[in-house]
């Protein structure tokens, strides 16, 4: 399999109208997922230090928000289409996103972390499948293809 995950939380379509409102909605999730509300201010300040410091991946108008959170015990996959393309900016330029997938992995993850992100934006640089997510208007679409990803990828 190509990017082998578990969508934890999927929205599609999410009125994120800013940076600040979508990650506080991520780390409302992470707090819920595992009941606890300390989560909350350490996944919301972790995405806001990883924006500034323009840590986050972007493929097209897709952003991938990667951070490694102390309290998690196993990684947290997040996919949010947006309701409208909204703008990140970093120093240099402004892109805008149509979808955000959140990574969010243990403290401790090392290189697993950095395997995982390797081979989610190779996943969401082949044009079909970024092409098929966009189109995907329900969770279960959307679940599916990070299920069976080989569907829209070609041969190498």
């Amino acid at each position: 399999m190509y990017y082998d995950c578990d969508l934890d939380v999927i929205k599609t379509s999410f009125p994120a109208h800013s940076e600040h409102k979508l990650f506080q909605d991520i780390a409302k999730e992470v707090a819920s997922i595992w009941d606890n509300n300390d989560l909350f201010d350490t996944a919301d300040i972790s995405l806001k230090q990883a924006s500034e410091k323009n840590e986050f991946v972007f493929i097209d108008k897709v952003a991938i928000c990667s951070v490694k959170l102390a309290g998690l015990d196993r990684p947290a996959h997040m996919v949010y289409k947006l309701s409208e393309p909204m703008k990140f900016q970093d120093n240099t330029h402004t892109t805008n996103v149509n979808l955000v997938f959140a990574m969010l992995s243990p403290e401790d993850d090392g290189g697993l972390h950095l395997r995982r992100l390797s081979r989610l934006s190779r996943l969401l640089q082949e044009k079909d499948f970024q092409d098929k997510l966009m189109q995907s208007t329900d969770k279960q679409s959307v679940r599916a293809l990070f299920m069976y990803p080989e569907m829209y990828v070609k041969a190498a």
